[in-house]
């Protein structure tokens, strides 16, 4: 049987690997949309979130 504390350890482990490719996804995401700046602003992913 697995433990309860091995379980949280690795869910503690996968939040915060997830985290840190949400925060690479949303750096690159900026680097690659400064360029450009002709797009309209309704195409950026993270103005249609707010």
């Amino acid at each position: 049987m697995i433990s309860d504390a091995y379980l949280r350890a690795r869910i503690a482990e996968v939040k915060q690997e997830f985290a840190a490719a949400y925060r690479w996804r949303r750096r690159l995401t900026r680097l690659l949309a400064a360029p450009g700046r002709r797009r309209r602003s309704c195409q950026n992913p993270d103005n249609r979130a707010r």
